[in-house]
């Protein structure tokens, strides 16, 4: 299967049997959830997930996702407060306001209430509950119009679309978890409700006064970062199409549209992009999928996702396995349907390497040819040496039939691969001896995978002089398998 698949970690998934099950699924990222859970239950899912993959020797990422500016409303009655549709409900910005049958509600944002302005609509609990505000009470409190009815309980979120908040995508209890995620040595960070490129960049900043470099995915789900969408993939090493907040922050009609806009802007920029959300939300109760569930997978992967992540369905679901099992069945039929194959990027001149700097205009340039070349000749796998993973991804964004070797040296560019389609990645130092040594140990590493066979072509790529870094891969070489002589 070249689709990965990212699960989330929870009290459903908490034996290293489930988490085994997973691996052998085809788990290549498994996600702390950061807005629920404690320190120590994320420090005992991530020991599980890294005992468990050693064991099976499977390579799997660990990410955990920052909860970023969610506004909650505060403390409820346990039973929660009936809102009637047409009611005039008082947003409290006092944290210490109590709540009452007013209903007065606290709301612990001042930001938020000094930036609403009249007709401004609030989207309570994932929207079950609109809002429309009608003025103020004082400096520190908002009156509001209920637009439907429902009940409301503690803590639920609240959702402001098209508001525009100074204010950084980092929160003190984000900067806290990172803290925490960098001293545990995740392998990647998500930023939630990512507005501009400077959010990616100030995390990255963040991370490395830790002293580590993780890999920054920034979630696409505020209306602010679709209006500058290239910059941010610019700034970011993935992408994440977050699905939930988006529909919230913008009309629902719309989000397949942005889908697939961001998984295209992805894929022309060689960035991975990760599809998450509701995917098989049904599985939380159900044991088998719906249609249109399997058709929204199916849909992702022909689009050209590079991944697909589950939430609920393996952190608090009945049915966690199953789930997963059922994603990779469903990726698996679509990556090996003939015709599917055959159209899949027919017209890719999208991925050009246009506004690109010179050395990822080389290195696309090569790729590009990589991939031709491999297909003409009938090779088995596409090797990469690589520092940075940059060169896999390059060769990935063209879904080539064979298989991406990267043979990464360095830490990071292992744990993109987990993020990459159809990537395999094996860490560690390339021989000395010249450009020979090299080849012949990525076509015999090759064989030892599985990956080919003894006589078989593959196509590698490397730069020369070896060793110069990211960004100069300047090289294509067609070897055979260890077994034969060279084609």
């Amino acid at each position: 299967m070249r689709t990965k698949l990212a699960c989330t970690l929870g009290p459903a998934s908490e034996s290293d049997d489930v988490v085994a099950a997973f691996l052998r699924a085809g788990m290549s990222v498994a996600r702390l959830n950061l807005s629920h859970g404690t320190h120590g239950d994320h420090a005992r899912r991530a020991a599980s997930v890294r005992r468990v993959a050693a064991s099976l020797g499977a390579h799997v990422a660990v990410m955990a996702d920052l909860q970023g500016p969610k506004f909650r409303l505060g403390e409820l009655p346990p039973e929660g407060i009936a809102i009637e549709a047409g009611a005039t409900i008082v947003l409290d910005g006092d944290p210490l306001a109590a709540a009452s049958a007013g209903p007065r509600l606290p709301f612990p944002h001042p930001e938020v209430i000094t930036a609403c302005v009249s007709e401004q609509r609030l989207l309570v609990d994932d929207g079950a509950i609109a809002l429309r505000v009608t003025g103020r009470e004082g400096a520190g409190a908002l009156t509001c119009e209920a637009l439907t009815a429902g009940r409301l309980r503690s803590h639920v979120g609240v959702s402001v679309p098209g508001l525009r908040l100074a204010i950084s995508a980092i929160t003190e209890k984000d900067r806290a978890d990172v803290e925490f995620a960098c001293g545990l040595g995740v392998d990647a960070l998500a930023l939630s409700f990512v507005q501009r490129a400077g959010d990616v960049e100030e995390l990255r900043r963040l991370a490395r006064s830790h002293g580590t470099d993780p890999v920054i995915v920034a979630k696409i789900e505020r209306p602010q970062a679709l209006e500058d969408l290239a910059a941010i993939i610019e700034a970011s090493d993935a992408i994440m199409v977050a699905r939930g907040d988006l529909g919230v922050e913008c009309p629902i009609e719309e989000v397949p549209l942005h889908q697939k806009r961001i998984v295209r802007a992805s894929l022309a920029a060689g960035v991975p992009v990760m599809t998450a959300t509701q995917v098989l939300q049904s599985m939380v109760r159900s044991p088998v999928p719906t249609r249109a569930e399997a058709s929204d997978i199916a849909n992702a992967v022909l689009d050209g996702t590079d991944s697909i992540m589950l939430s609920a369905e393996t952190a608090i679901g009945e049915h966690p396995v199953e789930a997963v099992e059922a994603l990779a069945r469903i990726a698996r039929c679509v990556e090996d349907d003939a015709m599917s194959r055959a159209s899949f990027f027919a017209d890719d001149d999208f991925l050009s390497s246009d506004g690109m700097p010179m050395p990822d205009r080389a290195t696309a340039a090569i790729t590009r040819a990589a991939v031709r070349i491999a297909g003409e000749i009938g090779a088995s796998v596409i090797a990469c040496t690589t520092s940075a993973g940059r060169t896999p991804r390059m060769v990935a964004r063209h879904r080539p039939d064979q298989v991406v070797l990267a043979l990464a040296t360095s830490e990071r560019a292992h744990r993109l691969a987990a993020f990459t389609w159809g990537v395999r990645s094996v860490l560690g130092p390339l021989p000395g001896g010249g450009t020979a040594a090299v080849f012949d140990h990525a076509a015999s590493t090759a064989v030892s995978l599985g990956l080919s066979h003894a006589g078989e072509p593959i196509v590698i790529t490397a730069s020369f002089p070896l060793g110069r870094g990211s960004g100069h891969t300047n090289l294509i070489e067609v070897h055979a398998a260890p077994g034969s002589p060279s084609p």
